[in-house]
């Protein structure tokens, strides 16, 4: 967490974003089941816009933490279609 702490020091809003995917990965590393394909549908989708996310929390459909490169980006991934198949019909 101290990397974390440095970049807000720092004024480094990419590096939090960036800190925070690392742990993403590490949790995937140590339980593969972390995130559902549904999940990593989503997070393929609209990585282009993010620097960091994560599914915080002990698992079992929390919230997923995603953070943006700017404002705009943040603001493009609102616009992502949801997944039609995992809706009911």
């Amino acid at each position: 967490m101290d990397r974390y702490y440095e970049t807000m020091l720092n004024k480094d809003f990419e590096g939090p974003g960036v800190e925070t995917d690392k742990s993403w990965q590490l949790n995937r590393k140590l339980d593969a089941g972390t995130n559902t394909p549904e999940i990593q549908q989503i997070i393929d989708m609209v990585n282009p816009c993010l620097t960091g996310q994560k599914l915080p929390g002990a698992g079992g459909g929390g919230f997923m933490l995603m953070m943006a490169k700017d404002e705009e980006a943040a603001k493009q991934t609102l616009t992502y279609p949801v997944n039609k198949t995992s809706q009911k019909t």
